[in-house]
């Protein structure tokens, strides 16, 4: 017997399985053919000649010459509630089974993408949608909603599979955009949308407020930070004094109290994560000496 292992379909579509058998003479000739579900031997009938039973009781199936040794079978308007496992029998002056060979139906919902996992800016990347394509006389058309700004669209075939690649370059500017891939065929839509991941360096580094911050001595001023970054930035703080670099904090604001004239002079951020650093531009803290 020739029978597929694992056969995919999508929600509400139709699928071929293909299926063909050696006759066998001493079975008598009026033979019909019979799916069972679950238990080649104690499984129940889901089909038998013209009729449908339990799981396949909303379906319509066709089968083919089963006296030829033809039993392929269509399914139309499969669901979920089909997915499991089969087996077939033929059944008349005498009935055989065909224990030895199962069929694995899964019933899919929507197309998948892979690979879903971060990508880190600068890579080529490929992004992959497929859906089975298990009934030649309606395959399903799988479309991107968005190619990434010209990126190229290949179309690898696979054997009751189809499949289309979206290949682009990752960029910052994709991190966190959506992209959904859709399968159609006979009027209806399968949809499947991801959320893109791109890691990154640090980004626009500044320090919010103004460029120059004016203190009285003895008062206080508080410096924040902020960039753009996939991992998030961790920050360092710097103060230069004429040809002096010194470290001041870390994190991402820096609260300086109770200020003095040494504390005047420029200060900036370093914004950094695995993929690299940016400094901000420098701001200035004039401290003005307080007059009594």
């Amino acid at each position: 017997m020739s029978l597929p292992q694992n056969i995919e379909a999508l929600d509400g579509s139709c699928v071929v399985i293909p299926c063909t058998f050696k006759p066998i003479e001493a079975l008598g000739r009026d033979q019909i053919g019979v799916w069972i579900s679950n238990d080649p031997w104690k499984g129940n009938k889901v089909f038998r000649k013209d009729t449908t039973y339990g799981v396949w009781t909303n379906v319509r199936v066709t089968i083919g010459h089963v006296r030829a040794g033809n039993c392929s079978t269509r399914l139309d308007r499969v669901g979920p509630q089909q997915g499991g496992t089969y087996y077939f029998r033929t059944e008349g002056k005498y009935d055989y089974t065909f224990g030895h060979n199962s069929l694995k139906m899964t019933v899919q919902d929507k197309p998948l993408i892979t690979p879903f996992v971060p990508v880190k800016e600068g890579a080529v990347t490929n992004l992959s949608c497929s859906a089975p394509s298990s009934c030649p006389s309606d395959p399903p058309v799988l479309t991107w909603s968005d190619t990434l700004k010209g990126a190229k669209t290949e179309t690898p075939q696979e054997v009751n599979r189809i499949q289309v690649v979206l290949r682009f370059t990752a960029s910052h500017v994709h991190h966190n955009k959506t992209v959904t891939c859709m399968a159609s065929s006979r009027g209806q839509r399968w949809i499947n949308t991801v959320t893109l991941n791109i890691t990154y360096s640090p980004r626009r580094t500044s320090i919010s407020g103004h460029r120059i911050h004016n203190v009285t001595e003895g008062g206080a001023v508080t410096l924040s930070c902020t960039s753009s970054a996939n991992p998030p930035s961790s920050y360092t703080w710097y103060h230069v004094t004429g040809s002096s670099v010194t470290q001041r904090g870390s994190g991402q604001s820096l609260p300086l109290h109770n200020v003095t004239l040494s504390d005047g002079g420029l200060y900036y951020c370093e914004a950094r994560n695995k993929h690299g650093g940016e400094n901000s531009t420098a701001v200035t803290i004039d401290v003005q000496r307080e007059y009594r």
